[in-house]
Order: C-alpha cells, then structure tokens, then sequence
C-alpha cells in the first residue's frame, strides 16, 4: 500500500469517527445507564454524565451529546485511538475487495476480447 492511500484512509476514518457522536444517539433503557451516557462509534470514546431524571414509561430514551460546558464529560484516548484503526481498517477492507473485483472484471473482458 502507498503512504497516499494510508494518509486518505486515515484522515477519512478520523472524521467519521470524530463526526460519529454527534451522529449517533445513544439509545438509554435504564436509570443507571443514564448516569454516565457513553459516545462514539465503533467503540465508546466520550463519557458525559447526565443530570436527566424522565418518568419510567419513558424509556427507552434516544439521546445526542449535550454541552461540555455543562455537563462533566471525558475522552477515553484508548477507545478513540481502536476506533480509528477500526474504521480504517475496515475502509480499507472494503477498498481492497472492490478493487479486486474490478481488476477480475477488466480481465475477464480483455479474455472476452
């Protein structure tokens, strides 16, 4: 693989992580869960209390990220950094079988020819 290719990887699987808690609601079935909502795709990377307090028939709850500012919230480094490879790993999966793909095509059409 090409350093090219690796940098374009990464920097798409880096936004897609980055944009995947805004995103991606958390789905909250439980009071104790709702303590400590969790965020991010694939893997959890941001923790954000939450001060919420819905009626039981409620449940269960679709949540976004709500303001750093005022709700104490953490970033799990471990977590974003697996993420990260995991998309891109992924992606780059994907990329590969449909480049293979292709070249089966093209091949079978020049034999074709």
């Amino acid at each position: 693989m090409n350093r090219r290719l690796m940098l374009w990887t990464f920097f798409i699987s880096l936004i897609i992580v980055l944009l995947s808690p805004f995103l991606i609601p958390v789905k909250v079935t439980s009071f104790s869960e709702l303590k400590v909502l969790k965020f991010g795709f694939p893997f959890p990377f941001i923790e954000q209390t939450s001060n919420i307090i819905p009626a039981r028939e409620d449940f269960p709850l679709r949540l976004t990220m709500q303001n750093p500012l005022e709700h104490v919230t953490q970033i799990l480094l471990g977590n974003f950094a697996l993420s990260v490879i995991n998309v891109m790993v992924f992606y780059l999966a994907c990329w590969y079988v449909i480049k293979m793909i292709v070249m089966k095509r093209k091949r079978a059409t020049k034999l074709d020819n």
